[in-house]
């Protein structure tokens, strides 16, 4: 999930992400002809529009903003069906006639889900890569706990692999001893058989 926090005064929303919006469109228009509306679409849906919405589940934005955001997405949308600004068709009819969301709903929905997910969240959660240059006060704010939680300390999990490895080491360590006991079984053996040899021998010539 594509998250964009600004804590130093940097919009969370700027040109850039409309210009690039477009570019991806005029692509989509120069590459599939007006008959293609749906292979159009398609693109749009899953290139062009999340391409735009990256991150705004916590952008913060104004009323100029959602302004420029849906005129960026009638251009294409217009430009879709044929229809110019001239034709004075509104945005709703064009929405209905290509069975697409508007912008600002589709937005408020990838919102809604991240709440509903920071919701869901387990309040010692961490993520696996902390935000840096950031106080860990400052980071509780962020998160709504009023400043008055402190930040758990992460849990050192143990690595499978390391683990893998140690029982391996354990298990040969314990072949290796079964080995060497049964050497010197064999050792121990053979020396009685020796011995058991001699004295036959000597009890023989005696």
């Amino acid at each position: 999930m594509g998250r964009e926090l600004n804590l130093d005064g940097e919009p969370d929303f700027d040109q850039k992400k409309v210009t690039r919006f477009q570019r991806i469109c005029c692509t989509i228009r120069r590459h599939l002809q007006k008959p293609r509306t749906d292979s159009q679409m398609k693109l749009y849906k899953v290139v062009a529009r999340p391409t735009l919405l990256y991150g705004s589940e916590t952008w913060v934005t104004t009323t100029q903003d959602m302004t420029r955001l849906e005129a960026a997405e009638m251009r294409f949308l217009r430009s879709v069906k044929g229809y110019t600004r001239l034709d004075k068709i509104r945005s709703e009819v064009v929405r209905k006639e290509l069975e697409v969301s508007g912008i600002q709903d589709v937005r408020y929905k990838h919102k809604q889900n991240w709440i509903n997910h920071l919701e869901r969240m387990d309040n010692t959660r961490l993520p696996e890569t902390r935000p840096t240059n950031f106080e860990e006060e400052e980071i509780v704010d962020i998160l709504g706990n009023d400043g008055n939680a402190s930040m758990p300390e992460q849990v050192n999990r143990p690595n499978p692999w390391r683990m893998i490895i140690i029982i391996i080491i354990i298990i040969i360590i314990i072949i290796i001893i079964i080995i060497i006991i049964i050497i010197i079984i064999i050792i121990i053996i053979i020396i009685i058989i020796i011995i058991i040899i001699i004295i036959i021998i000597i009890s023989n010539y005696s």
